[in-house]
């Protein structure tokens, strides 16, 4: 399951009422432990403005916004972690408070091409930040989605741009302990616009389990022209910068572990880096 996302962002405040708008609350607390600021290679996140949002109570799932200022590509416009997305209810009525407000609405709510059950819209937030929300009417033939218990729900797909889809397949697979999905063709409206490309244009696609009900989707990424990008990576843009997993017994880490650690709490860590640089941590209890 995914237990935590860590977010960093260069404006905390705007990211804390960008998630607010979303129907979330956020509070100011200390998000990234020494240990794990250590095995990222930046100490100076211990003391960086933090703010924590439950996505979930039972179990916990948090999105943890830490503000940085390190200037960063905003996703899409680089192989790696992309997009956060979330489970909603009553997306119409959001959609209107959306554009109300200065959210950019990438792609206004609408079916997916797969089941009429599931319908999403894709956000760019004031810190650049990927967010598609998902609300789900009915069952979805083979996915197994969490069930919401009110309108702000949890996140339960993460995105990321991949330079060779076959390959994170392959790793992700044998990581995750999933059957290799197929690859099919889709609209990705986010990475469109990002690109500066056509809306239209379709991409290459797949989404594998890495727990019971959470999944990782693989967009393979296409480089453009500069000038057919949008240059959003001049001025900082958030970044997920991790996603922590509780550890499952069929998620085979073995050869992948780039570091393990213990925190003081007695939990066991992992992390682990896939082939563009996404970093996952895998946590159980001793």
């Amino acid at each position: 399951m995914i237990e935590r996302l860590t977010l960093e962002v260069p404006d905390l405040a705007a990211s804390r009422a960008f998630f607010d708008l979303l129907g979330y609350k956020s509070f100011a607390t200390s998000c990234v432990s020494a240990q794990l600021c250590e095995a990222l290679g930046d100490v100076s996140l211990v003391a960086a403005p933090s703010a924590r949002i439950l996505l979930r109570n039972n179990p916990m799932q948090a999105l943890d916004l830490v503000e940085t200022v390190n200037v960063q590509q905003a996703g899409f416009q680089t192989p790696g972690f992309a997009a956060l997305e979330l489970l909603v209810g009553g997306l119409d009525q959001l959609a209107v408070t959306v554009t109300k407000s200065n959210v950019a609405m990438l792609g206004a709510p609408s079916p997916l091409s797969f089941s009429e059950h599931i319908r999403a819209m894709q956000l760019l937030g004031p810190n650049n930040e990927l967010v598609y929300c998902t609300e789900v009417s009915g069952p979805i033939p083979g996915f197994n989605l969490p069930v919401l218990d009110h309108k702000a729900g949890e996140c339960f797909v993460v995105i990321t741009a991949v330079s060779d889809i076959e390959e994170s397949l392959q790793f992700y697979s044998s990581l995750f302990g999933s059957e290799p999905p197929g690859v099919m063709q889709s609209r990705v409206v986010a990475m469109s616009h990002m690109q500066g490309l056509n809306s239209e244009a379709v991409y290459d696609i797949a989404a594998l389990s890495m727990s019971a009900r959470h999944y990782l989707e693989l967009d393979q990424w296409l480089p453009v022209p500069t000038e057919k990008s949008i240059d959003l990576g001049l001025k900082s843009s958030a970044r997920i910068l991790c996603v922590s997993l509780t550890h499952e017994s069929r998620h085979q880490i073995g050869d992948h572990a780039e570091r393990e650690w213990q925190e003081q709490n007695g939990t066991w860590h992992c992390l682990v880096r896939g082939p563009d640089g996404e970093i996952f941590e895998f946590v159980k209890m001793r």
